[in-house]
Parts: C-alpha cells; sequence; structure tokens
C-alpha cells in the first residue's frame, strides 16, 4: 500500500470515528432521563435573581432539590418536572414561604415557572399529577394576568398594587448569554400582602402564618326556579357553585337569570337573554374572612337560541390576623363557566 492510500485510509478511519462519537453523544442525550435533561438546560443558565416589589429589590439565590425532582404528566401529554426550590436572601436566610420550580417541555424548547405557597415546606409533601396540573395551569394565570415581562426588549416589569396599601412580590430572573448581554427576563408573581405589611420575602419566623388555599373553578348545577311562567314570557332563576376549595367547607354561588320567549316558527321556545345578578359564599374557613371579588360577568346564547351560557372572571379574597396585624391574600383570577338548554329549563 502507498503512502497516498495509507493517508487516505487513516483520514476515513478517522472521520468514522468522530461519526461514530457524534451519534454516541446524541444518542445518549435522547436517552438521558427527562429530569437530567431539564436539569442540564436550567443550570446553563447565566442568571441573576432578584426578590422584588414596590418597595424592595433584593439580590437571591436558589438551592434546588434536585434529588427531589419528580415527573409529571399531564392531560395533554405535557411533560412537567417539578423540584422545590429554596430562595435564600443576602443575610443567607430563607425566604418564607415555599417555591415550586416547574419546567415543561414543547417540542425542543424548554419553558419554566415559579410557583409560591406561604405554608413552610409545602412542596416537600406528596403532590398528585391532578395537583401539579392545576397548581402549573394557575401558575401561568397568575403570571399571565400580573403583566409578567420577557423576551429581549422585556424591561424590569412594573409591581402592581391591588389595593391601597396592598403590595405584589415577584421573583425576577434576568437571563444572560455569554457576552454578559440580556436575553431574557422573566417575572413570577408569588403573592400579594396588604395594610402595611414587611417586605417581602422576610426570614423564616418562629410563629408560622396561617395557610391561605385557594381553590379551582367549579360548574355544579344546584337549582332551577320559575320566576314568570306565562304564554308571552318566562323567566328561569338558576344557581349553581362556580369556585370550591376541595380540601375545606368552602364554596361560591352564582345565581343568573334567564328570560325565554314563545316560538316565531314552530314549537320550541327561545332563550332571549341571560344575566348574573349575584354570588354568595358557601361554607367558612377557620381563622380566615372570605370574600369574592367578581372582575365580569358574560351571558351568551346561540344563534338559535336552544342553550344559554354565563362566563365569570373572579378573584378569592382572604383577610387574617397575624401577629397583631391584619393580612390580606388574593386568588390569581379564576374564570367558571356554566351552559344551561332551553328542554333544561322548560322541558319543551
Amino acid at each position: 500500500m502507498t503512502k497516498f492510500n495509507s493517508l487516505k485510509m487513516l483520514i476515513l478511519v478517522s472521520c468514522l470515528t468522530l461519526f461514530a462519537l457524534a451519534c454516541k453523544k446524541e444518542l445518549t442525550t435522547a436517552n438521558r432521563n427527562p429530569i437530567e435533561n431539564a436539569k442540564e438546560w436550567y443550570l446553563k443558565a447565566n442568571l441573576k435573581m432578584e426578590l422584588k416589589s414596590s418597595r424592595k429589590v433584593e439580590n437571591v439565590t436558589q438551592d434546588i432539590s434536585w434529588t427531589d425532582a419528580k415527573l409529571y404528566q399531564q392531560a395533554d401529554g405535557k411533560e412537567i418536572i417539578a423540584v422545590p426550590v429554596a430562595i435564600k436572601l443576602n443575610s443567607g436566610t430563607k425566604a418564607s414561604g415555599s417555591y415550586l420550580l416547574m419546567i415543561s417541555k414543547t417540542d425542543e424548547t424548554y419553558k419554566h415557572i415559579i410557583a409560591y405557597n406561604a405554608e413552610k415546606n409545602h412542596f416537600t409533601k406528596s403532590i398528585d399529577d391532578e395537583q401539579v396540573k392545576n397548581l402549573y395551569s394557575n401558575t401561568l394565570k397568575a403570571n399571565a394576568n400580573r403583566n409578567s415581562t420577557g423576551g429581549t426588549n422585556a424591561s424590569k416589569g412594573k409591581v402592581m398594587v391591588v389595593e391601597d396599601d396592598c403590595t405584589a412580590f415577584y421573583l425576577l430572573e434576568t437571563w444572560y448569554n455569554e457576552y454578559g448581554e440580556i436575553i431574557e427576563i422573566y417575572q413570577h408573581y408569588l403573592y400579594t400582602i396588604c395594610e402595611g405589611m414587611i417586605d417581602g420575602g422576610g426570614e423564616e419566623e418562629e410563629e408560622p402564618e396561617p395557610i391561605v388555599e385557594f381553590g379551582e373553578a367549579d360548574d355544579t348545577p344546584l337549582s332551577m326556579i320559575m320566576e314568570e311562567n306565562s304564554n308571552e314570557n318566562k323567566i328561569v332563576n338558576v344557581s349553581w357553585y362556580c369556585y370550591k376549595v376541595n380540601t375545606q367547607n368552602l364554596r361560591f354561588k352564582s345565581y343568573e337569570k334567564i328570560k325565554i320567549v314563545p316560538p316565531i316558527i314552530g314549537s320550541q321556545w327561545l332563550i332571549s337573554d341571560i344575566s348574573h345578578t349575584s354570588m354568595t359564599l358557601e361554607g367558612t374557613i377557620a381563622g380566615q374572612t372570605v370574600d369574592y371579588i367578581l372582575n365580569w360577568s358574560q351571558g351568551e346564547t346561540t344563534m338559535n337560541s336552544a342553550w344559554a351560557k354565563m362566563t365569570l372572571n373572579f378573584k378569592d379574597k382572604r383577610t387574617y390576623t397575624y401577629k397583631n396585624t391584619t393580612r390580606t391574600r388574593y386568588s390569581a383570577d379564576i374564570t367558571a363557566a356554566r351552559s344551561w338548554g332551553v328542554y333544561e329549563l322548560v322541558g319543551f
């Protein structure tokens, strides 16, 4: 074999070896545990984290319990990696409450959000797929409703004040590229406190703060009462549960008025209008005053008026006393809906 042929053979063998190593690396990455892939993606980030409110901005660090990370499967097939996180202040103490980092992947793109709960060590307990699904969805809504920022053109973000003497708290993440340029800003809404409270994320206190557990939308029907029943007009008052806290004896009731008119052609009566009349509370939570805040209501009817639908958007408001100070917390915006058919209402 000539020297030239030997050289060609050496080059060919080298190329095949490099190709095989590259394929092995890709295969190893593809077969790796999804948690490991998500961890690698997140830890590669060059980020700065701050605890932000209208009163104070403080640099904080994360202590992520990757050994406690778990993989959850959503109903739509999306996988979510959830891992508890401790947020440490400059003083080295842990911020109050509990934090959960949730990472999802769509195609080849990762996204993440951080959820908050006022109870200490809440996310180190056992939580099932349904709870994670609700938590993921509610946290996304909370961030959207609080005007969270993102992208290269995002500013530091304004802190929303819900009411007088109320302050919202956020975790603000600034991501940088290898040249120190900002590539992404994430703003994670945590909670709102009111009436002269301490700066958000204070040190852990010896006295445990009361747990505030919010619920979810409901659509359970309750009653249908005929207010007017004539040949010219029918009015039916309906009620339904629009909100529930599964672990507590607490629900919100909604009341609507539906107007039904005679048919123009044929024998089927038609729904002409639906309007929201009121909401009430059912049940209590020990140590907390519960109230609702109705943001908006919207009634709908179909083209042929065969059914009517009511959609509500509201908040769950809690007030309690902690260390001789009144505190107020709000849920994220909750949307609930219920429909009624004309046959269900009048039977014809």
